[in-house]
């Protein structure tokens, strides 16, 4: 059997479940967050009515607001399932990993170390069409970036290297991504077994998989969540700067009275949410972690389920994490969106 190796835990937020439909008429009245501050801005009320739509209409020219909506709702899990994964080898670890939007396995493949293989819902990474990193290949009517991470290297450093890794990037509609790496025995090609299943992640996601669409994935209270909620109900009394531009499917920043705030919704073990000062934070467990100006709070908001880390089956918590210059507005923020929280 293969062993599995550790890999950092990539860090994301986590989001909310909304279905695809006909978006309704949305009031916003917007400045960007460059051209001053914002007082009592209303951000878009977005409701999709999913009986209007298709199982397979894919909509197209949305908002930067209403893509990450729409993005949100789909599985990730369901667009690699377990019967791909096995026709490598026997699949270990496989579910819902980081965030809501995020999925990994592990599959023993008779190496030493077996297949690792991870991919995400995201936006298209900014420097897509620019980075003279990897290549750009069209299959389906996508273009898709692969980078073999050797190739990043200096000649004298890929030696060094015990495994073979790839990224792939897809890039769909509305500035969607579907974000995929794959980490095998140095001897293989990484970027080979990415390729090998594109066409079929494509043609899952035309499908629109809403999330728990798959077994793999586990469905908790941030799926119905959105880390940019609360920016309406602090604009009501406060100097908010906010861009949807400025936001990702997993995390909302914005300056609240001039100090940057970052909300993140994500699956963390224990072991990386407990670091810091215990506290409670409105009836709910967490911790304050303060690293000079810098302030975490780190607050669990739903019971432990068994996901994926680094590769391995993991005990995974759903926390919402408000980082900021000062813990007055880290407070505050915290605060404001536990109260938003669905019960």
């Amino acid at each position: 059997m293969g062993s599995r190796k550790t890999h950092p835990t990539t860090k994301a937020a986590i989001t909310r479940d909304r279905r695809v439909g006909a978006w309704c008429r949305s009031r916003r009245r917007s400045n960007s967050a460059r051209r001053g501050l914002r007082d009592h801005e209303e951000l878009t009320d977005r409701r999709v009515n999913a009986h209007n739509y298709s199982a397979t209409e894919m909509p197209h020219g949305l908002s930067r607001a209403d893509a990450i909506d729409w993005a949100r709702s789909i599985d990730p899990c369901a667009l690699i399932d377990r019967d791909q994964l096995a026709a490598t080898g026997t699949v270990g670890a496989y579910g819902t990993s980081s965030t809501s939007t995020a999925c990994a396995a592990h599959v023993d493949d008779g190496t030493q170390y077996g297949m690792d293989i991870g991919w995400s819902i995201a936006l298209v990474p900014t420097d897509f069409t620019m980075s003279p990193l990897g290549s750009i290949e069209e299959i389906d009517g996508v273009k898709v970036r692969m980078i073999d991470a050797a190739r990043a290297l200096p000649p004298a450093a890929r030696g060094q290297l015990v495994e073979s890794a790839c990224s792939l990037d897809m890039a769909l509609d509305n500035a969607i991504a579907v974000r995929m790496s794959v980490s095998i025995q140095r001897d293989q090609d990484a970027c080979t077994k990415g390729r090998q299943r594109v066409p079929s992640v494509l043609a899952k996601w035309r499908d629109q998989p809403k999330q728990g669409s798959s077994a793999a994935t586990t469905v908790t209270m941030l799926a119905t969540a959105s880390p940019c909620a609360v920016v309406p109900q602090l604009q009501k009394s406060r100097a908010v700067a906010f861009d949807w531009n400025d936001q990702s499917l997993n995390t909302c920043s914005f300056k609240l009275d001039g100090t940057d705030v970052l909300v993140t919704m994500a699956y963390r073990t224990r072991a990386q949410v407990a670091v810091g000062e215990p506290r409670t934070f409105g009836g709910r467990a967490g911790y304050r972690e303060v690293s000079g100006t810098d302030t975490s709070d780190r607050v669990i908001v739903g019971v432990e389920f068994t996901g994926v880390d680094a590769g391995h089956d993991a005990k995974l918590i759903p926390i919402v994490e408000v980082r900021g210059d000062g813990a007055t507005a880290v407070s505050d923020v915290t605060t404001a969106v536990l109260v938003q929280l669905p019960s």
